[in-house]
């Protein structure tokens, strides 16, 4: 198989659709205040009391800012933020989750586009699952696959998580299929 061969990617929360996504929210400073000079040195306490303004950043990031619910979240940056002159954009609609790729000779040929194809047509002894070493035990990972598709690898190679190892194992065909994450650029050019 020649080393660049492509790959598709399928995301363990979809519908099991073979796709990938890119993406990403941005963020800028805005100018700082202008500081002022003070014609005499400072106190202990007033210098612990400019130490501990400087740094509520870190003190407001000590309690979550977090929530299941992305308005709330949003809702709670942007609070952070005013205090620290940031001005955050629109958040992106992509996701980096993970993400199940075989390379598109191995889909061809198997007549693949979705987990559920995959899980039809390559359980079995001869297909091998690559991913990071705790992906068996993971419940969006191997066991993600067994409980939601009855896919059943033959054999599992314990790789990285979705890094180059598991790449370079999909190109090679070391691994039948093997953990990505959807928002890797790899899977966009392929």
């Amino acid at each position: 198989m020649p080393r660049s061969a492509p790959t598709k990617s399928a995301t363990s929360g979809d519908s099991g659709r073979l796709s990938s996504s890119a993406g990403g929210a941005y963020c800028r400073r805005t100018p700082p205040l202008p500081r002022t000079k003070r014609s005499s040195p400072k106190s202990s306490k007033a210098a612990a009391e400019e130490f501990a303004t400087a740094n509520s950043l870190t003190a407001d990031l000590a309690k979550d800012p977090s929530s299941p619910e992305l308005q709330t979240t949003i809702t709670n940056l942007i609070a952070l933020g005013e205090k620290r002159g940031l001005v955050f954009g629109k958040p992106s609609a992509a996701q980096d989750q993970n993400a199940f790729a075989v390379t598109t000779a191995f889909a061809d040929k198997n007549g693949l586009r979705t987990l559920s194809d995959l899980a039809a047509k390559c359980s079995g002894a001869a297909t091998v699952l690559g991913g990071p070493a705790e992906c068996p035990q993971r419940p969006k990972c191997r066991q993600g696959l067994v409980d939601t598709y009855d896919f059943k690898a033959g054999k599992f190679s314990s790789l990285d998580a979705g890094g180059p190892l598991t790449l370079t194992a999909l190109k090679t065909g070391t691994v039948s299929v093997g953990l990505r994450f959807s928002s890797d650029p790899a899977l966009a050019s392929s």
